[in-house]
C-alpha cells in the first residue's frame, strides 16, 4: 500500500522507496506487516507519512483490495510473483528463468 501511495503522491521518490524497502526486506530487516515500520520508512525517505496514514484507512484499503482481487484472478497466490508475457513466475529462484525469457539466452540455465 505504501508503494502505491508513493507512486501516486511522491512519484519522484518511488525508486528510492523501492530500493530501500527491497534491500532491507530481503535481508529480513523490515517487517512490512507493521504500520509503524512502514511509517518509519516513509519518514526516512521524506514522504508525507501523515497523509499516508489517513489515506490508508479507507481509500488505500479499497485500492489494495482491488489490486489483490485482480492478482488472485490472474493466478497470483504468493510473493514474489512476476508476469513475463502473461506467464506467471513465483519465487526469487525464478529470476534466472525470467532473465532467460527476456533475453532469449538460456545457456546459463543448463
Amino acid at each position: 500500500m505504501a508503494l502505491l501511495w508513493t507512486k501516486i503522491n511522491n512519484h519522484e521518490l518511488t525508486e528510492l522507496f523501492i530500493n530501500y524497502v527491497f534491500k532491507n526486506f530481503w535481508k529480513r530487516e523490515l517487517d512490512l506487516e507493521k504500520v509503524s515500520v512502514i511509517i518509519e520508512v516513509l519518514k526516512k525517505i521524506g514522504i508525507n507519512y501523515t497523509a499516508f496514514k489517513q489515506w490508508s484507512i479507507i481509500e488505500g484499503k479499497k485500492e489494495l483490495e482491488l489490486i489483490t482481487n485482480s492478482a488472485h484472478q490472474n493466478g497470483v497466490f504468493g510473493v514474489p510473483s512476476y508476469f513475463v508475457k502473461n506467464e506467471l513466475f513465483w519465487g526469487r529462484e525464478q529470476l534466472p528463468m525470467i532473465k532467460a525469457r527476456l533475453t532469449g539466452d538460456y545457456s546459463k540455465l543448463i
